[in-house]
């Protein structure tokens, strides 16, 4: 006992001895590393795929910490690394999804590690998902070449090179098949550029002393030369920002954990340890620093030593001494070490989409330093209760010093002690929840958005299908609120396509820091009002609670994909999606079998976009849709010059139109032009780009019947004379509906599709399906075998969203059973019984030009919030004449309107869903003034309109 009591002593005088005036183990000078100066690269953002194990310690470090065995999961991490000038590139790819389709020798191998492997999904889909397309990123970078860091390099396109170190051809080349024993495949590097990097005659450059490849020639990313644990292993080195210096540092798998190289001589373990690394979430529990040195004692070790000694690698001195290299880079305060297999790390950053570059501000480098030691935990608590106690102890004399809890603060409404979660959440990370949080950050207002997907953009993230794209004007569809914005957004086409749009929405969200409020791949299950509070209280799908004053749902009018009632549905073998859903593997379609059901908007976009990349297509009409030329055109960077100085011009004209777009209306009546004079005008409308020949045109065309039919003649003959065979374009020819009465997509080439011998229309009103089988599609006349079968049919459109969602108001009353029998709002914003609660893009809104409509929505509410934050309201709902006198007026809008004659998802109709079976009025059937006259009008009463409850 008393030898104890000396080794205790001796090391308490060893860590004094070492200690500087702060109290701090004093560390050795490091080594100048002499990075040279350089850009800072625009992002490096961590991607997680996969997670695996339990890993068994002993096979990668030694000596053993009694009670730490095993990692039960660890994960093997990726990054995206984006370069100033848009170049992209990919930092290891993880497991692939399908990791039985690895090599032999690795299929072989794995069974043998019992690991349990979760894989999210490859890469490329990951990216693909959050709206990134693989034509650009230049090249993917394996550090090795094991197989939990190579994923599948063939789902990235053949001109994506594929980068590796030093020796990795001489060892590796070739790949399975013709080296059956080989752990990559040919198919890894077929076709495509295998690059491998060389470090020779690069003396001059080396980054502490790792030699180092300046990737770019601006000094914003390096590949470091670091051997040992496999062939060619390479490390990545990132400046995330410059003026000071900070970097991010992929490790791959120079090492396996960060107890291989922590502590170190160069960073000892602090005197405590804060955050505690068991307890990182309780501020000011520090852990002490003693703790890990009588743990040390314990194994033989110096409090200097690290955790733990590398036993695994291929060349096992090398891997060392690369891992003491590490060393010198890890104890500098400006370098944030990311090795591959850290758990602390996958748990404790943001994940892409999100971007890593404000690691040191957001305080991850020192936060996250000791997080490695909370896997002592078991051992400090079951082995060595003598050191655990002594933890505890330490840490309940410091919780006893702690100065007392601060009174709740009365929150920005007034309400005393409400002690809520947030001021305002947000249902939703589309355009309407983007510009919603902006305008809620302007007024100093707490604020999180909650977004189901894993990544911003609403419609725009989810609707990926091939030739997706908006058919407003680009430049009509920008915000307005930001004029730095508009000088400096470009825009590429005149009807930008989804990627370019997910682009911009990314792009406001990064410019502005909104993503730091805003949480992803969380589903909002419920939203209940709380009487005793005045406040929302919400529920995710995870069980997670959030609560807060004032609730804005953004989740957008078409989000709710629906399936058509067809026996069979879920019995088909093959590929099937919804067009919503679309997968990121475009090229599972290339030579194959076909059938797309539906031939709406979605649908006509779609099957131009693939029908020359089948084998053979098979569209399966169920009602033939009226569609017109989209004439897009490419915008050229003088002329994007020219149209910045017209945004002015544009939203004045938006503003003053109908519906929100740049199209002027025409109220001369069709039967005032002879036949002549119509089919010049109509002719000339037909050869404009966008919606002129939708908004342009006579406005009796859209209320007097005899003036559509001749409209709709003039649509007719000219599907007509676009298609070969004069059956299929009277098929193609809508009969059911006027051309206008229901919403006319827009197409590029959409007739002429079926003019090629691999495409086949199938009217399923003459010979409607039968079942789906396993194999394909069965109709009354004929059976088609398919490989991929796609749904294009529809949403559960405008209350589907709010229906996903258990919301209920006062009383438990339900929003749902509210509309069941017919939708009734005040200004389309809100609802009686639901006070606090406000919708962008809900029912009885504006639609058309959806921007404009949001900017208006979002800005009303914004300014109704601001004023009840100054006038300390707590609650506010819309009374029952508000709402009475509002739905009466929108169905007298809608009066005479032949799109009100016709079954649509504009007139609440979807043939897929039992409940939506009759029309309703969804929509704000008037002018666009007209209703933002009548919402201002609200708000210069100063809202007397709502009951208002004051604290």
């Amino acid at each position: 006992m008393n030898d104890e009591v000396d080794d205790d002593i001796a090391f308490r005088q060893l860590r004094k001895a070492n200690t500087t005036d702060k109290g701090n183990m004093a560390p050795d000078k490091a080594p100048h590393l002499k990075i040279p100066p350089g850009e800072a690269i625009k992002a490096v953002k961590l991607i997680n795929p996969v997670n695996f194990g339990p890993a068994i310690l002993e096979r990668f470090m030694a000596p053993a910490v009694p009670g730490l065995e095993t990692f039960k999961s660890s994960p093997s991490l990726s990054f995206l690394i984006e370069h100033q000038s848009g170049r992209k590139l990919v930092f290891d790819l993880g497991i692939r999804k399908d990791y039985d389709n690895y090599s032999p020798s690795i299929a072989k191998y794995l069974p043998t590690t019992n690991y349990t492997i979760e894989v999210v999904g490859n890469v490329a889909d990951i990216l693909q998902d959050n709206g990134i397309s693989l034509t650009e990123i230049e090249a993917v970078i394996w550090s090795h070449w094991h197989w939990d860091h190579i994923g599948d390099p063939s789902s990235f396109p053949h001109l994506t090179d594929l980068v590796v170190g030093p020796g990795f051809k001489e060892a590796m080349l070739p790949g399975a098949p013709t080296n059956p024993e080989s752990p990559i495949q040919e198919s890894d590097y077929a076709n495509r550029n295998l690059r491998e990097i060389s470090f020779e005659g690069l003396d001059s450059l080396k980054i502490g002393q790792f030699p180092a490849f300046d990737y770019f020639g601006d000094g914003s990313f390096y590949l470091l030369d670091s051997p040992g644990h496999a062939v060619g292993h390479l490390c990545g080195l990132a400046r995330t920002t410059s003026s000071p210096d900070t970097f991010v540092l992929m490790g791959g798998d120079i090492c396996h954990y960060a107890g291989i190289f922590r502590p170190s001589k160069f960073l000892p373990v602090p005197d405590t340890i804060s955050p505690h690394p068991c307890h990182p979430h309780e501020d000011g529990v520090l852990c002490p620093g003693e703790a890990f040195d009588r743990l040390q004692k314990s194994r033989g070790r110096a409090p200097t030593d690290s955790l733990f000694d590398l036993t695994f690698g291929s060349d096992l001195e090398l891997a060392t001494k690369t891992t003491k290299q590490l060393q010198e880079l890890d104890c500098n305060e400006n370098i944030f070490v990311v090795v591959a297999h850290d758990s602390t790390v996958r748990d404790g950053v943001p994940h892409f989409p999100k971007s890593l570059n404000d690691w040191k501000k957001r305080g991850l480098g020192k936060g996250l330093k000791w997080a490695f030691l909370r896997d002592l935990d078991k051992f400090w608590e079951s082995e060595a209760p003598p050191l655990y106690l002594a933890t505890i102890l330490s840490l309940s004399l410091h919780i006893l010093t702690m100065p007392s809890a601060q009174p709740i603060r009365d929150d920005a409404f007034g309400s005393p002690g409400s002690n809520l979660d947030y001021d305002v959440l947000i249902i939703g990370a589309g355009l309407s929840g983007i510009l919603s949080l902006y305008r809620m950050r302007e007024l100093g207002l707490k604020t999180r958005v909650i977004e189901a997907g894993s990544g911003e953009g609403g419609t725009w993230f989810w609707n990926r299908y091939p030739g997706a794209r908006f058919d407003s004007e680009s430049y009509s569809y920008i915000f307005s609120f930001s004029q730095e914005v508009l000088d400096e957004w470009n825009w590429t086409e005149h009807f930008a396509p989804q990627p370019e749009t997910l682009r911009y929405i990314q792009y406001l969200t990064d410019k502005f820091d909104l993503k730091r409020d805003m949480q992803f791949n969380t589903r909002v299950k419920s939203a209940k009002f709380q009487e005793d509070t005045s406040s929302w209280l919400l529920e995710d799908e995870d069980g997670s609670q959030y609560t807060c004053r004032y609730l804005i749902t953004a989740m957008g009018i078409l989000n709710q994909p629906t399936l058509p009632n067809i026996p069979g549905v879920q019995n088909f073998k093959g590929q099937a999606w919804h067009t919503a859903r679309w997968p990121s593997d475009a090229s599972a379609l290339d030579g194959k079998r076909v059938g797309i059901i539906g031939t709406g908007a979605t649908a006509i976009q779609t099957i131009q976009a693939i029908s020359d990349k089948v084998g053979h297509l098979a569209v399966f009409q169920r009602t033939p849709n009226w569609t017109a030329p989209l004439r897009n055109k490419k915008i050229s960077p003088e002329e994007m010059d020219e149209i910045r100085t017209r945004y002015p011009e544009i939203f004045r004209r938006c503003s003053e139109s109908y519906a929100c777009f740049i199209h002027v209306g025409n109220s001369q009546s069709v039967f005032s032009m002879t036949e002549e004079e119509r089919q010049e005008k109509w002719e000339k409308l037909y050869a404009e780009p966008g919606f002129a020949k939708v908004l342009s045109v006579s406005s009796d065309i859209f209320t007097d019947h005899r003036a559509n039919e001749l409209y709709s003649k003039f649509h007719a003959d000219k599907i007509r004379a676009r298609i070969n065979d004069p059956e299929v374009a009277e098929k193609l020819i809508p009969k059911n509906h006027g051309f206008g009465t229901r919403r006319v997509p827009l197409e590029s080439g959409y007739f002429e599709v079926f003019n090629q011998s691999n495409v086949k229309l199938v009217d399923i009103r003459e010979d409607p399906i039968s079942q789906i089988t396993e194999n394909g599609v069965q109709t009354g006349d004929a059976f088609y075998e398919l490989d991929v079968l796609i749904y294009a049919t529809g949403f559960d459109a405008v209350t589907g969203s709010f229906n996903a969602v258990d919301i209920q108001g006062r009383n438990g009353t339900s929003l749902k059973d509210v509309w069941a029998e017919g939708i009734r709002t005040f200004l389309g914003l809100t609802v009686q019984d639901f006070p606090n609660m406000f919708m962008i893009m809900g029912p009885h809104q504006m639609f058309g030009n959806i921007p404009r409509s949001i900017e208006y929505a979002a800005n009303w509410v914004a300014e109704f919030i601001r004023y009840a934050r100054d006038n300390k309201i707590i609650s506010a709902e819309a009374t029952n004449k508000g709402m009475e006198d509002w739905t009466q007026h929108v169905h007298e809008c809608g009066k005479g309107l032949l799109a009100n004659e016709v079954d649509s998802w504009m007139t609440g109709v979807n043939k897929n869903l039992a409940h939506k079976q009759k029309r309703s009025m969804t929509r704000y059937n008037g002018p666009a003034p007209g209703y933002r006259k009548r919402c201002d009008e609200v708000k210069g009463r100063e809202y007397s309109d709502f009951v208002l409850r004051y604290a």
